[in-house]
């Protein structure tokens, strides 16, 4: 459903991650303060650090928080577990490899990738996102919302606290357009 969920950005002189983010104003709280680097030697890895690849060709990412993709990066892999593994992106030459960096105090080289997640990986922060610009009265942001989910299940979806749909929301608010 969604298009672009990460981006990246070539890194202009050597520097923290820290002061990238700073610099070129990256939010990393999607990513729980996580951001990645693209990396050709062999890195390891295990099941507390996140790993993406990204396809050459078709610039599809597969990440390993998603149970479907972490399925298919095992497979890609040839492992079973990634408990304690080393991974070599030599071996798989039509992916880029992007390993999490474990903290915001590493050194990036200048002209290296630097990954970071724009999308939440759930849709759950959106549907707050949603429910709260019902509530402000938000009808730009909301017809933006909806145009760009288009899902019904997402429009439909229950809010976690008052078990309400956005139109019930709407309507208890008395935002409702006739």
């Amino acid at each position: 459903m969604l298009r672009k969920k990460f981006d990246s950005v070539t890194v202009p002189r050597n520097i923290t991650i820290h002061d990238l983010c700073l610099s070129c104003m990256i939010n990393l709280s999607l990513t729980n303060g996580s951001g990645f680097y693209l990396s050709e030697e062999p890195e390891s890895i295990s099941d507390g650090r996140r790993l993406i690849l990204k396809h050459k060709e078709s610039l599809e990412f597969l990440d390993d928080q998603i149970p479907k993709d972490k399925l298919q990066i095992k497979k890609l892999l040839g492992i079973s577990d990634m408990h304690q593994v080393i991974v070599n992106p030599r071996n798989h030459p039509k992916y880029e490899f992007y390993f999490e960096a474990l903290s915001k105090s590493k050194y990036l080289k200048a002209g290296s990738v630097f990954l970071y997640q724009v999308f939440p990986t759930d849709l759950l922060n959106w549907h707050r996102i949603f429910i709260k610009e019902i509530k402000d009265n938000e009808m730009e942001s909301v017809s933006k919302i909806i145009d760009f989910f288009k899902d019904s299940s997402f429009l439909n979806k229950k809010d976690s606290k008052t078990g309400h749909t956005a139109l019930h929301v709407a309507a208890k608010c008395g935002h409702l357009v006739s």
